[in-house]
């Protein structure tokens, strides 16, 4: 008798081994291998200035990163209040410098930390309902979230860390609070709520969309934790429950407010352009909300049939409710909510959530908030989590009630997920190359004058000089208010004039700089790029005064606006080229002044040092005196 239960004993060991063995696979080998392209992508759009070309981004700012919003960015006026992403930058940049493939790393690893945080609350709420205690409900649920291809873009651009961040500390923060509500022990529970308390504010301190997560600690109590029929005594420790997490969030945004000046809603529409085209947050909260109903819906699709997916989707802007995809979409989300508050009538808490979910997590980006860009697939990340991996549950389970099969239900599943890895794996050889990722947006989005845009300094990357100025006349004419594709245009067509190709290249480029002018006359960047032209087509038109006293104009003109740290390159880069125009005109003492101007700013500027030296040779001062 007890050589049969030591060989029960025996299996039983041998079974559970197999069993984490196969979950390692699934939920981390897998993954890590679909995701092994990413890790050889370059840096692109606002990696290049709020990673690569940050200079903020070193362990000892970490203090600073919590309470100074302009150490963000490159550009101190990019001001956002994201400390926790920001932690995790400089440590990536102590260790590989600014490497892509480092920080590549670190959002591959947060990548298949969320998906094992999810299969925790999974198998939590799994066992709330008083299922089995097997573990493989809930890793399905984390391997379809882990492998879809509209999770791609969050973790192969590296900027989207915030949002992998954000749901990472969420989901724990979920986990967290279902473990300590049913945790008997108090010492035990008041444990689990101080840690959920603690992801909670790693999520609040990566990104803003960490704000509904009180509600859905609300809506993870009322489905599943709180007893039936209602009492108030349940009530009560549901309402103690909650309450530090929504006291939690309400710091959050007072701190928030402290240190932004605002707590980032902003429901005036600065700048509302007609037109359908997609702009740049200026829309008002009215056509905001109506487009947004529109996107609510084509994320579904995204969600449903994973095709054409690309990094700059476009989405005309909806003004009335008598368009007729914004009457359907709102009539749509009418049903939508229906079907959720039928499955909350029946107590299907697991569809539930799944359709509150969605739309409550994507609240702070796609509702009446107006932001920069329209749609972004990113955006789905944290909503993409329970929505994805609980519909594949029930959908599994419905077709067993329905009396299929286990073994057709889970081959099914099965080709679903691989072709699912596939087209992930495939997606990510996009972002190797930036004229190929943003070649395929204007294939896929030819309306969107950001991707034309984008693909215009991709093909300058390549010196298809051209090809670019095309591009940008593209995105010129979708939307002509951009000041980006404005100064791109101009600045493509100086290279184009200065290489001989187009002689009409110099009046567009000018015509560019000066409309600008016309609209933001301390538009110091465009005043820098007419001064730069009217440099180079003076000297390629047989020094013509006019153009060099233009030139000189707009420069000093810059050196006047151009006041404090935050415009410390743009006057470098005024002096310099004052330096370039005298020293070309030959007036050397003049460019000698220009250069010392430079080394008063940073003195231990070495090559401007060499440049002056060079100079007082020229000038027969071999030592040096002008210097001092």
């Amino acid at each position: 008798m007890e050589g049969v239960m030591d060989d029960n004993h025996t299996e039983k060991e041998r079974s559970r081994r197999f069993s984490w063995i196969a979950l390692v696979l699934c939920l981390v080998v897998l993954p890590a291998v679909v995701y092994l392209p990413s890790l050889f992508a370059p840096f692109h759009y606002d990696d290049l200035h709020s990673i690569q070309r940050n200079p903020h981004l070193k362990l000892e700012n970490t203090a600073a990163f919590f309470h100074n919003p302009s150490l963000f960015d490159e550009n101190p006026g990019t001001r956002m209040y994201r400390p926790v992403l920001l932690v995790t930058y400089a440590v990536d940049a102590f260790f590989w410098g600014r490497d892509p493939f480092g920080f590549h790393l670190a959002n591959l690893l947060l990548h298949l930390l969320v998906g094992i945080t999810l299969f925790l609350l999974l198998r939590a709420l799994l066992e709330v309902q008083g299922r089995p205690a097997s573990p493989w409900w809930a890793c399905l649920g984390a391997v379809a979230f882990l492998l879809h291809p509209l999770a791609t873009e969050g973790v192969v651009y590296v900027s989207c860390r915030s949002s992998q961040l954000a749901a990472f500390g969420y989901l724990g923060a979920l986990f967290g609070y279902v473990r300590a509500r049913r945790e008997p022990r108090w010492p035990n529970a008041m444990g689990w709520i101080l840690a959920s308390m603690a992801l909670a504010a790693i999520a609040f301190g990566s990104k803003a969309i960490a704000v509904t997560l009180p509600a859905a600690l609300c809506l993870v109590e009322l489905l599943f934790l709180t007893p039936r029929p209602l009492h108030a005594r349940g009530l009560g420790r549901a309402v103690l429950a909650l309450l530090p997490f929504v006291l939690l969030a309400c710091g959050y945004l007072v701190l928030r407010q402290e240190v932004m000046g605002s707590t980032g809603v902003n429901l005036t529409p600065h700048r509302f352009y007609e037109g359908g085209h997609e702009l740049t947050g200026g829309r008002s909260v009215q056509s905001n909300l109506f487009t947004q109903a529109a996107v609510f819906w084509k994320y579904l699709a995204l969600t449903a049939w994973p095709m054409n997916l690309n990094i700059a989707h476009h989405m005309s802007v909806a003004h009335t409710l008598a368009e007729p995809r914004v009457w359907l979409s709102l009539l749509g989300l009418v049903l939508y909510f229906s079907v959720a508050a039928v499955c909350l009538k029946k107590r299907m808490a697991l569809m539930t959530l799944a359709l509150v979910w969605l739309p409550l997590t994507l609240s702070p980006t796609s509702s009446i908030i107006p932001l920069n860009v329209v749609m972004s697939e990113h955006r789905l990340y944290l909503p993409l989590t329970l929505f994805l991996s609980l519909l594949t549950i029930v959908a599994v389970r419905l077709g067993r009630k329905a009396g299929i099969p286990s073994a057709p239900v889970m081959g099914l599943v099965s080709v679903v997920l691989l072709l699912w890895a596939g087209r992930t794996a495939m997606r990510q050889f996009d972002y190797h190359e930036a004229g190929r990722l943003w070649g395929k947006a204007v294939a896929l989005s030819p309306d969107n004058f950001r991707a034309r845009n984008y693909f215009g300094n991709a093909l300058v990357a390549r010196r298809d000089f051209s090809g670019a100025r095309d591009q940008y006349r593209h995105a010129y004419d979708l939307y002509p208010e951009s000041m980006d594709t404005r100064i791109n245009l101009g600045e493509v067509n100086i290279r184009i004039a200065s290489m001989g190709g187009d002689p009409a290249a110099w009046a567009e480029g000018e015509r560019m700089f000066r409309g600008i002018l016309a609209e933001e006359p301390r538009h110091v960047l465009a005043r820098l790029k007419l001064g730069r032209l009217l440099m180079l087509r003076g000297k390629a038109s047989g020094n013509r005064p006019q153009d060099f006293e233009g030139a000189e104009e707009e420069f000093r003109t810059v050196l006047r606006m151009a006041r404090g740290l935050r415009f410390r390159k743009a006057r470098i880069w005024a002096w310099t080229r004052l330096a370039d125009l005298h020293e070309d005109l030959g007036n050397l003492d003049r460019a000698v002044l220009a250069l010392k101007a430079i080394l008063r700013e940073i003195p231990t500027h070495t090559a401007v040092q060499r440049r002056l030296r060079a100079l007082c040779e020229k000038m027969g001062d071999p030592r040096g005196v002008r210097l001092h």
